[in-house]
This record gives structure tokens, sequence and C-alpha cells, in this order.
């Protein structure tokens, strides 16, 4: 008995499915040649955000374009980061409350007692009420070098060495506070200033009993300066 032949298109062999394979590794083939194609081109640059630009201090290079005699009478404002910002006079500065370092520097005699003086100019405030040797950092100071200029013509006091001992900083003024022993016969000359000694009791009572009579950075020395030795 002959076998019936088979029928190639019912069984999906022979020249049509032979064609649809062709058909799909034809697909196959674009469809790599489409994503090697996509891969070697060259990507557009990624636009990048731009971060915010750091801010130089202006103050050194100003700064260096003054004189001499503009350093001596001129202040640095400064931002909350102690950043300088510009340069202008110390009454401009205070009285539109801008940011300025100041230096307060309490020389402290043997007997660790500190000379306190009466202030007798408004130039910082509190007129008339007592204190230690305070002044604004001049443009071009560093805060140590603007409490030994204070020593020399408040006080004059010459070659002594100044130590820090504490910063306030939640007041308009950047207050950096330091201390120096006075070597024995050694004292404050200034004939038109007035000055009183006190020992660390002494101050603590005038300072509670009527803190009026002392400038604001005394009165804040006196609680966290640590004015005294054995403080």
């Amino acid at each position: 008995m002959t076998p019936e032949p088979v029928d190639r298109k019912k069984t999906g062999r022979g020249p049509e499915r032979a064609s649809a394979r062709s058909r799909i590794a034809r697909a196959a083939r674009e469809l790599r040649d489409k994503a090697a194609q996509a891969l070697d081109k060259e990507t557009p640059p990624r636009k990048v955000r731009p971060s915010a630009p750091v801010r130089e201090p202006v103050l050194p290079s100003l700064a260096a374009a003054l004189h001499e005699k503009d350093r001596a009478v001129l202040v640095e404002v400064t931002d909350h980061a102690d950043q300088p910002l510009l340069c202008m006079l110390p009454e401009d500065a205070m009285r539109q409350r801008l940011r300025v370092r100041v230096a307060s520097v309490a020389a402290r005699t043997r007997q660790n007692k500190i000379i306190l003086r009466r202030r007798g100019e408004a130039r910082l405030g509190n007129a008339g009420t007592w204190d230690v040797y305070t002044g604004f950092v001049m443009v071009g100071e560093s805060r140590e070098d603007a409490a030994i200029r204070l020593l020399e013509t408040g006080a004059g006091l010459g070659g002594l060495r100044v130590v820090h001992r504490a910063d306030r900083e939640d007041t308009p003024a950047h207050l950096a506070l330091f201390v120096t022993d006075l070597p024995a016969g050694v004292y404050p000359e200034h004939p038109d200033q007035e000055l009183l000694e006190v020992d660390a009791d002494e101050l603590r009572g005038l300072v509670q009993d009527a803190p009026e009579l002392f400038s604001g950075e005394l009165v804040w020395a006196e609680k966290h300066g640590g004015l005294f030795r054995g403080e």
C-alpha cells in the first residue's frame, strides 16, 4: 500500500515555514543593526544645573587697596560665618547694627584681680560704665593684634602676651575676649582714666547688684569668660 503524500501546507512545514523563519531572522538582524547604530551615536551632553556660586570674600582685595590711614579708622563688616563683606566706619556699622569684630582684653594682676576702667567715650556705647579694655578690630587686624593694640594705646602696656579666653556671637558684634597677666611692678598708665581693681567675688557681687554700671561685654565676660585664675 502506497503511503499518502504529506500536505506540507497543512503541517506548516515547507516553504511557508522557511519563509517565516527568514522574516523573523531578518527582523532580528534589523533590530540588532538599529541597536548598534543607536549605541554608536554620540549622546548629547546632559544638561547639568550649575551649583550656586561660592561667595568669595570681598574684603581682602578691598583691604589691600586701602591706605594705612584708612585701615586705622575702618572696621570689617562680616556675615554670620565671620566672612568679611565690606569696610565701613565703626560708628556707621554700629548704628545699622551690622556685624563687626570687637576685642576685649582684661589686665590681671598677680593678686588675681582684674583692672577695670570707666568708659569715657560712647563709640561702643555704654559711656560711663566700667569695662575692661575693649575696642573694634580694625581692617587688616587679627583679634589678637587688636587686643595687644588696646593694651598699648589704652593702658600704656606694651610687649605683653594675651591669652584667648572666650567668644561671644549672640550679638551684632563678634566679641573675642582675652586676658593678660601683668608682671610685678607693671600697671596701666593713663592719666585720664578712672581705674578700679576687683577680684572674682567683688566683680560677681557688683554685676549682680548693679549690672547697669558695667558694659554689656563685661557682664557677659564675668559669667562666661573665665577672667580669673582658677575659673
